[in-house]
């Protein structure tokens, strides 16, 4: 019974593991597409000729 109980937690724990590092991932694709969007408004406000960056 004890050896089934600690199996079960053991499972468990990986299974929360596996789906906290599925959630890290998405994060990181998310920072990594919204980096790739800034970097790319800000070279369209570049070449549109205002060459400083409006930060607010």
């Amino acid at each position: 019974m004890k050896e089934n109980n600690i199996k079960n937690l053991k499972y468990e724990i990986i299974k929360k593991h596996e789906k906290l590092f599925v959630k890290k991932l998405d994060l990181e694709s998310e920072t990594n597409r919204l980096m790739l969007e800034i970097n790319l408004l800000d070279a369209q406000h570049t070449l549109d000729g205002s060459g400083a960056r409006n930060v607010s």
